[in-house]
């Protein structure tokens, strides 16, 4: 393996490999990489999920199900619903129709901690 030297310290280092972890040895001194990290981060698109509710049957009344049949589910028809992103909670809010979609009105926005 073809090692370089790193000039500050005269110690040799392996050079940097694409998709090799990142290791740090000493900890920074200086600004929190956080505010630039937002910014560079701030463009990627991320997938939400919705869930309306949920409930309970018997594997009975599962086989016996035909279509047009309606389950009821644990959510009343004016509670919020939650927002996640990868099973966090981020946004709560109430259904609303947009157009002929789905929307969702916030009423909660979780507090980010960086």
């Amino acid at each position: 393996m073809n090692l370089d030297t790193d000039a500050k310290s005269n110690t040799q280092r392996e050079p940097a490999v694409a998709g090799a972890a990142l290791r740090v040895t000493e900890p920074g001194k200086g600004k929190s990489l956080a505010p630039v990290f937002a910014d560079v981060l701030a463009d990627v698109a991320v997938d939400l999920r919705v869930s309306l509710g949920s409930g309970s049957i018997s594997v009975r009344e599962l086989l016996a199900l035909r279509e047009g049949a309606t389950l009821t589910l644990d959510m009343p028809l004016n509670g919020l619903v939650d927002v996640t992103l990868n099973d966090a909670v981020v946004v709560r809010g109430e259904i609303v129709a947009v157009g002929d979609y789905y929307g969702i009105r916030v009423t909660e926005v979780a507090e980010l901690d960086l």
